[in-house]
Formats: C-alpha cells, structure tokens, sequence
C-alpha cells in the first residue's frame, strides 16, 4: 500500500517524468522489496520455529 499510493503521489505532484533507466531501478526497487517482505513475514517466522 505505502509503495503503491503513498511514495507516488509526491513524485505525481512534483510532475517527475522518469527515463527508461529511472523506471527500471523504481521498478527492481519493488520486486526486491517485496521478495524482502515476503522473507521477513513468511520464511523466516517458519525459519525460527523449525526447532519447536
């Protein structure tokens, strides 16, 4: 939701138009977050109660 509405709508109020390069780093910048997050709320909690 933050990477979706909240950090686009300054950068659509500040009228940035991003080149091919700028879009392609914005975009790795999600994909990698989102496998970040899917590590820290998934993998991980099943990670530490392996030994449970």
């Amino acid at each position: 939701l933050i990477v979706m509405i909240l950090i686009p709508l300054p950068l659509f109020g500040a009228l940035t138009i991003y080149s091919v390069d700028g879009f392609t780093i914005w975009v790795l910048v999600a994909i990698i977050w989102t496998f970040y997050s899917v590590f820290v709320v998934v993998i991980y909690p099943l990670w530490e109660s392996r030994a449970a």
